[in-house]
């Protein structure tokens, strides 16, 4: 009983723990929506803290970019962005998701 109670309790902590990645979330969902093999992912500092790493980095034909400090003009090289602050980029072109 004690067992299945704690599989239960880790399980369920797993999963809520889970969410507290949401820059992996962001990068699975574009994996999911996104079908084109000609893409260029900017990652930023604060997607690549919460759960971007290399092991969500899937498509072997997409390049992935965490350059920091960029100019907003340089950002016009990527086909997508993962960022905290999507705002100053939707007036340049890219589609807020």
């Amino acid at each position: 009983m004690a067992a299945a109670l704690s599989l239960v309790i880790t399980a369920t902590m797993t999963l809520i723990s889970s969410y507290n990645y949401p820059g992996g979330h962001a990068l699975a969902l574009l994996h999911a929506i996104e079908p084109s093999s000609n893409v260029s992912v900017h990652i930023d500092t604060f997607s690549a803290m919460t759960g971007v790493c290399r092991f969500g980095q899937l498509r072997a034909d997409w390049v992935y970019d965490k350059s920091e400090g960029l100019d907003l003009d340089q950002f016009g090289n990527f086909t997508h962005l993962l960022t905290s602050d999507p705002k100053p980029h939707s007036k340049r072109g890219f589609e807020i998701i």
